[in-house]
């Protein structure tokens, strides 16, 4: 057991310094992986997030370089990169936000079953980035995957994702915001979907009796 101990010290440290050899970009690619899925990671994931080609490459390259990532098409690291980089050099929320901010640019695609191939190696990264939904950024990429499991016929999963929504927008921004309404009304047409057309009806006369009074009868 004592030996198991040294073995995994001696790896974080061999890391560490592979991690320190870095230069600033590097480190914030790893830093971004770190918050993201362990999971092959989309090359034009990185590219929308730096939005500078030529640094993105650099950083890839000298990643690649010191053994901490791995690049076949997609990229990869492994967790316990992502563990030490968690630990030792924790991603700023800025990394995160970005993050979202692509997913939300890419997901959209989901409305047609169609793309869902495409979006095969996105998904995990979308899921992991909305454990932790708060901010109304990482709550409408949770709806694209409600959005998703609903295209997909997966209704018991978009009905779980739906109801997530929909509770966390209640204490967040309220009952009668607008956009907790709007994942009610996401929840109603899940259930419609799944054959429970009482229980759509009933949220949905809700939603509407809300909307009237919120905005108005005559608002658009």
């Amino acid at each position: 057991r004592g030996s198991g101990i040294s073995s995994a010290c001696i790896r974080t440290a061999t890391l560490l310094h592979s991690i320190r050899r870095l230069d600033d970009n590097g480190l914030r690619l790893l830093q971004l992986a770190a918050v993201l899925a362990v999971a092959p990671i989309p090359l034009d994931l990185v590219m929308r997030v730096w939005r500078h080609e030529a640094q993105a490459i650099a950083a890839i390259d000298a990643a690649v370089s010191e053994s901490l990532m791995e690049q076949d098409g997609d990229l990869f690291v492994h967790a316990l990169v992502s563990r030490v980089i968690r630990h030792h050099a924790p991603p700023p929320d800025e990394l995160r936000a970005a993050a979202v901010t692509v997913l939300n640019e890419v997901m959209p695609a989901v409305k047609d079953i169609r793309n869902h191939a495409g979006l095969a190696v996105w998904l995990p990264h979308a899921q992991t980035l909305t454990e932790a939904a708060e901010d109304e950024a990482t709550l409408r990429l949770l709806s694209w995957l409600s959005w998703h499991d609903h295209v997909r016929g997966s209704y018991v999963a978009a009905a779980a994702l739906d109801r997530r929504c929909w509770d966390i927008r209640r204490r967040v921004l309220g009952a009668e915001h607008p956009d907790t309404l709007c994942s009610m009304d996401n929840l109603a047409g899940t259930l419609g979907a799944q054959g429970d057309h009482a229980g759509a009806r009933a949220l949905q006369e809700q939603v509407l009796e809300a909307l009237c009074r919120v905005l108005g009868a005559e608002h658009p």
